[in-house]
């Protein structure tokens, strides 16, 4: 009797855990990533501006590129 039946193949279920993996982790990060505030996330860019800002000579900036030729076909 036990020989008319087949035996279940091995790989029943390898596909679903291979998806599952490829799936759930990165779905994981993805809605850990959105969790996060997103004032955090833009605090850090404000400090960024702020800090790069603070010691920006703009002046200078602005005699380098008039040296450089930027405002050259600029009509005053």
């Amino acid at each position: 009797v036990s020989s008319s039946f087949s035996p279940p193949p091995e790989m029943r279920g390898k596909l679903f855990g291979r998806w599952q993996r490829l799936v759930t982790f990165p779905a994981g990060f993805l809605f850990d990533y959105l969790g996060k505030p997103a004032e955090e996330i833009a605090n850090g860019r404000q400090n960024k501006y702020r800090d790069f800002y603070k010691t920006f000579d703009f002046a200078k900036d602005f005699e380098d590129k008039k040296k450089a030729g930027v405002f050259h076909s600029v009509k005053p």
